[in-house]
């Protein structure tokens, strides 16, 4: 998986990002994740094993 590389994951959200891909987004190397500014970013709200809100998570 991407957490077992040795080396930076750039990632890049071009269009829509959502339920996994937003993970997987998310998952990149913090100051290389990018969206272009009219991309969208949408994470679902939690099924089951996690409390509160998306907003808190």
């Amino acid at each position: 998986t991407m957490q077992y590389i040795g080396c930076d994951v750039s990632t890049y959200c071009i269009g829509q990002a959502s339920s996994m891909g937003a993970i997987l987004l998310a998952a990149g190397t913090a100051g290389k994740r990018n969206a272009l500014p009219n991309s969208r970013i949408m994470i679902h709200q939690p099924l089951a094993g996690m409390e509160g809100t998306a907003t808190d998570l």
